[in-house]
């Protein structure tokens, strides 16, 4: 009778490859998803992941269980929804899931997310099973770009480079004071940690990374990077300081972006803001960003290691 100790472990070198085919698949091991495979490999040439940050299930010698994770600067752990082959029951992909989180926390990681599709009712389950908390409903939005009027005159506008990241830092640290986006996900890292991990959401570009002030003070900041598929762009951030907020400076930060992303060829803009963020999902509809879908945010934190 073959061996069914299920074993959990970190992958080697040697059954990287199968295991990596073997979580596109989605748990089959066969047919898998080319554009999974190429986003995972593209992650890999950047430096943004490793191969071996998966933790593998196998029974015997059937993998019948495969799960990446993802450490940014920030010190936070992306745990990706585990795959397991289909005769698995639901503790399997659980006990990836905390397998995962251990690998990640022995790492330095600090803060663990995790991002659910709102069409998987069901894949929290893993997550809030290992120990993990709802933190909010993400609205996933695009919008073909369109012209924008020009901002007022009155407005300086400063792109990021090495000579004004500590302008960055400040002004964005400024904005993260009582946030209406996500203000439940535990805040554990730095803010300049956090900014060092928004390099990391699709292609850095740092002439997109947009500071505003006025009377030589910071309004906000606004940053956009470039995804994959040419013309596709993503709005990582849109932030007011506190004392600016209510006068619609939001929208004349994003409108300038838009134009700044068309000039740099920007045909489409995506971007996540949480559902109950109300002044941001204002200003994105006006604008004429549409829902596409939702996707569940998941979080968890840990005592990070000495």
């Amino acid at each position: 009778m073959p061996d069914q100790h299920l074993r959990i472990y970190r992958v080697t070198t040697a059954e990287s490859e199968e295991a990596l085919r073997f979580y596109t698949s989605g748990g089959t091991g066969f047919a898998h998803s080319d554009a999974a495979v190429q986003e995972l490999r593209h992650a890999i040439r950047k430096g943004t992941w490793r191969i071996e940050d998966q933790i593998v299930a196998r029974r015997g010698s059937a993998l019948v269980g495969s799960i990446p994770f993802f450490i940014s600067p920030s010190r936070t752990a992306v745990i990706a929804f585990p795959s397991t082959a289909p005769s698995e029951n639901p503790d399997t992909s659980t006990i990836l899931v905390k397998a995962a989180l251990d690998a990640a926390a022995q790492q330095g990681a600090g803060l663990f997310v995790a991002l659910i599709p709102h069409r998987f009712p069901h894949g929290g389950i893993p997550f809030l099973s290992a120990g993990f908390r709802r933190v909010a409903v993400l609205t996933n939005m695009e919008s073909a770009t369109s012209a924008s009027p020009s901002p007022p005159s009155d407005f300086e506008w400063i792109t990021y480079d090495n000579s004004t990241h500590h302008q960055f830092e400040r002004a964005f640290s400024a904005t993260l004071e009582g946030t209406l986006d996500c203000p439940s996900l535990p805040r554990v890292q730095t803010a300049a940690e956090v900014l060092e991990g928004h390099k990391l959401a699709g292609e850095f570009r740092p002439d997109l990374w947009l500071l505003a002030l006025k009377q030589q003070r910071a309004v906000g900041c606004v940053l956009v990077n470039q995804l994959r598929k040419p013309g596709h762009f993503c709005l990582v951030y849109l932030g007011v300081v506190p004392h600016c907020r209510g006068q619609r400076y939001g929208e004349t930060l994003m409108r300038y972006a838009i134009s700044a992303a068309r000039r740099a060829g920007a045909t489409k803009i995506s971007l996540s803001v949480d559902e109950q963020n109300r002044p941001a999902l204002n200003i994105y509809q006006h604008l004429g960003f549409r829902p596409t879908d939702k996707t569940l945010l998941y979080a968890l934190t840990v005592p990070r290691s000495p």
